[in-house]
């Protein structure tokens, strides 16, 4: 299961006082961002750190900072940065989404689900928190919390076909194959094209003994391009269907 970052990429448009151009520090805070959308992360925080430089209590500039240093997998320099953009703006939920993510990867989940948690209390609309504490209550082997989670987080976005698998593959595991069955149906229904929702409910089908419709979506998984690390896991379920 993947975390979701919460979005913090977002353009300032702060002013400076003496007119109506960006102040330095929010040019560099943009073109960090700009660099970053780009997936030029050592660019983008050449940029944010500019920012900071010129704006020490600039909060969005550490948290974004800390993104980059996340999906560098810094995670030790990530949770610093976060540690100051909460310390300036201890408001800001998605902030503590993101520095839940590197406790997760760190493998501390109490301190993950803590700072989901307070991600929520500030929004109870933040449809990535709830997500990532899924996911942890899942690796905690929290199956009911996890789907309660997953449920909240398909409340709040209905089209998001990552929720769904996760909670189908939580219903897996808990051995109800019809509701995980139910998840990866409302999968395909957004996206038809999405290989890994055909292949887990041809494992659910197979789970419950129907062999003709596992055959299929197999099939169908691996006629779309299912990913290389399922494809001969796939292959061989498929064999031993058909004997």
């Amino acid at each position: 299961m993947h975390r979701k970052f919460a979005n913090l990429l977002i353009l300032l448009l702060g002013l400076s006082l003496a007119g109506c151009s960006p102040s330095p520090s929010v040019e560099h805070f943009n073109k960090g961002v700009d660099y970053q959308e780009q997936g030029q992360l050592a660019l983008a925080i050449e940029e944010y750190s500019k920012a900071i430089d010129l704006d020490p209590e600039a909060a969005n500039a550490y948290s974004n900072r800390g993104t980059a240093y996340l999906m560098m997998g810094d995670l030790e320099r990530a949770i610093i940065d976060y540690d100051q953009a909460i310390a300036l703006d201890p408001e800001d939920a998605d902030t503590y989404t993101n520095r839940g993510i590197v406790y997760d990867k760190k493998g501390d989940l109490e301190r993950a689900i803590t700072d989901y948690d307070r991600a929520i209390a500030l929004d109870p609309e933040a449809a990535e928190a709830y997500f990532n504490r899924g996911i942890a209550f899942f690796v905690k082997n929290d199956l009911d919390r996890a789907i309660a989670d997953f449920d909240q987080a398909i409340g709040i976005n209905p089209q998001d076909t990552q929720s769904y698998t996760n909670r189908g593959y939580t219903y897996a595991a808990k051995g109800d194959f019809d509701r995980a069955i139910a998840d990866f149906d409302q999968v395909i229904d957004i996206n038809p094209q999405d290989t890994l929702a055909y292949y887990n409910r041809g494992r659910a089908y197979a789970e419950l003994g129907e062999q003709e419709k596992a055959i299929s979506d197999i099939e169908r998984a691996l006629e779309l391009g299912l990913e290389s690390c399922y494809e001969r896991e796939a292959e061989e379920l498929l064999a031993k269907l058909r004997q």
